[in-house]
């Protein structure tokens, strides 16, 4: 069963400022964070091309952009298999 991103969201930043003391698990956390916030971004993406809110030729010029500038900082592999 997949996780809603917003509750692990609530529930990494909760948990944060509880390890903030163990250098290792705070790194850890923070991994976790920045994954489930670049999901985030897509799925609220796609959640604009279901509602309407983008054109399907729009949404596609987003998600584009939103790939490569993920690859760009290291967020998305070079090349998805």
């Amino acid at each position: 069963m997949e996780r809603d991103p917003d509750v692990e969201l609530d529930e990494i930043l909760a948990t944060l400022t509880l390890v903030n003391v163990d250098r290792e698990a705070a790194d850890h956390l923070t991994e976790r964070l920045v994954h489930v916030l670049v999901e985030r971004m897509f799925l609220d993406l796609r959640r604009q091309l279901v509602s309407g809110d983008l054109s399907r030729r729009h949404y596609v010029e987003q998600l584009r952009w939103l790939i490569v500038r993920c690859r760009a900082v290291g967020l998305l592999p070079a090349q998805l298999y």
